[in-house]
């Protein structure tokens, strides 16, 4: 089919890069295939920060005041009825807006045949959803249902809806906190504490559950120096560091 074509951007964004498309689809809010109907243009301003750290958030520890004076970005929203629903609190028919800020390089057209597959951040009521980056996270859909990225340079190699909902993480259904002792044996590091906890018996009390995700695994910051979080859609494990610095999984929370 044919190319979207690429443009010169007005501005320049960076955006985060998933290693895989496990967890591109567990980072995103909503997946859903979709028709660009129409598009209005408005101005984007910057969102109120969330968090402590600049590093994930950008307005971290500056002033309301500031916030508020910080120019707007141009940017365009695109009306996109759903067709098909993989991940998200959304339905088929209902009336999405996507924002597409002047810093893509690839703007989606609307109109007729303008059929999607769109991976989305959703950031609150009343703000369009935005992808979650510019290269991995939009294709087109072929007539023959085939999936084919807008950017040559989305390497995650999905070629079907089926593909992208397989990879959707069950829900979460069961929260726990495990019995920390002092003396217990833990890990060197967060990352091997975690990942044998992944890897431990699911029939167990303190193993992950049956259906607990395997992959597409992200990190969150955390206000705690000492303590990390790994999460997977509705899924948060909190991993912490003992007085004996040790490290070992601590919690499971359903968000």
């Amino acid at each position: 089919m044919a190319e979207i074509p690429e443009v010169e951007p007005t501005c320049m964004a960076d955006y985060p890069r998933y290693a895989d498309a496990a967890e591109l689809v567990a980072r995103a809010d909503v997946v859903v295939r979709g028709t660009a109907t129409s598009s209005r243009d408005y101005d984007s301003y910057p969102l109120p920060a969330s968090g402590s750290d600049p590093a994930v958030d950008p307005q971290a520890g500056v002033p309301p005041e500031e916030v508020a004076a910080i120019p707007p970005i141009p940017s365009t929203a695109l009306t996109v009825r759903v067709t098909e629903v993989v991940k998200g609190d959304v339905e088929v028919g209902e009336v999405l807006e996507v924002n597409q800020a002047q810093c893509t390089t690839r703007p989606l057209p609307t109109g007729p045949a303008t059929d999607y597959v769109l991976a989305l951040s959703a950031y609150g009521p009343g703000i369009p959803l935005s992808q979650l980056n510019d290269e991995q996270a939009a294709w087109q859909v072929a007539d023959d249902g085939a999936l084919v990225p807008v950017s040559p340079r989305n390497d995650l190699g999905v070629d079907t809806v089926a593909e992208l909902r397989a990879l959707v993480p069950p829900p979460c259904t069961r929260n726990w906190v495990t019995d920390t002792v002092p003396d217990s044996t833990g890990a060197a590091d967060a990352d091997t504490a975690f990942e044998e906890w992944l890897a431990s018996d699911p029939t167990t009390d303190t193993g992950p559950e049956e259906g607990a995700p395997r992959t597409g695994w992200a990190y969150e910051p955390s206000p705690f120096e000492d303590e990390v979080l790994r999460v997977n859609s509705g899924w948060e494990v909190t991993v912490q560091r003992s007085t004996l610095d040790q490290w070992r999984v601590t919690g499971v929370t359903c968000r």
